[in-house]
């Protein structure tokens, strides 16, 4: 394991630009947890990068969910990590989840 973070520290310093750092994060980290999907969300500037995408489209539906979604996490305060369903959002957003997202999320 101390490989990978040695591996990880040293691709985050040869980055080039913050995109370039973000697409790190969402990628790369998959040796030390597993998961799906990964998505660096910032609060001034929203989805910034998701696994598996070059450059993130803010305006496609799967986006602009999971802005909505950060949204109001941020707005609640929420602590991550931890396990989220789609009772811990409101209606709206709670209604679309299994179309982007198995049972929970953590």
């Amino acid at each position: 394991m101390a490989g990978v973070f040695s591996d990880l520290a040293r691709k985050a310093r040869q980055a080039e630009s913050d995109r370039e750092l973000g697409f790190l994060l969402v990628n790369e980290t998959l040796a030390l947890a597993h998961y799906r999907q990964a998505a660096l969300w910032l609060a001034d500037q929203g989805v910034w990068a998701l696994s598996g995408v070059v450059q993130v489209d803010a305006h496609v539906p799967y986006a602009q969910w999971l802005d909505a979604v950060a949204h109001h996490l941020h707005q609640q305060g929420a602590n991550m990590p931890r396990v989220l369903t789609a009772g811990d959002l409101p209606a709206a957003l709670a209604g679309e989840w299994g179309q982007w997202w198995p049972a929970h999320w953590s």
